[in-house]
């Protein structure tokens, strides 16, 4: 994992998880952090910067709700940047495997085949026309 050094913040001007949220949008967007970097846990960040670790964690929510990073069962990755493919085809194979990817992160964690089906159930209809959430509701 790569250590990140802060300059120190500076009082008054900008809260501080804005502060460290832009430093480290500057250092992914400069390539200073590479896709799939592991970043500091909240814990070991924030007791680097002199913050709490809820503090590090706004930083890094509001970084993950850009898209910037992504949130993990236990802590937090860079995102690549987002490459969709062109064809219908590829877009079907990349989503799939992104489903697997998150599918297998939610058995690890404990969770079962039916409560992972449920909760993607749920969030997909919430995107559907009235008529069709009516009929999956059946």
């Amino acid at each position: 994992m790569q250590r990140i050094i802060f300059a120190p913040l500076a009082s008054g001007e900008r809260a501080s998880w804005e502060q460290i949220a832009g430093a480290l949008r500057s250092a992914i967007e400069q390539g200073r952090l590479k896709p799939g970097a592991e970043l500091p846990s909240a814990r070991a960040l924030a007791q680097d910067a002199g913050v709490t670790k809820r503090t590090v964690t706004c930083a890094y929510d509001a970084l993950a709700d850009e898209g910037l990073v992504h949130r993990l069962l236990r802590g937090y990755t860079v995102a690549a940047p987002a490459r969709v493919p062109a064809s219908r085809d590829a877009r079907l194979a990349s989503l799939a495997s992104e489903v697997a990817r998150v599918r297998a992160g939610f058995l690890a964690a404990g969770y079962t085949l039916e409560e992972i089906n449920a909760a993607l159930r749920e969030q997909c209809a919430e995107f559907a026309p009235a008529a069709v959430r009516a009929e999956a509701l059946q």
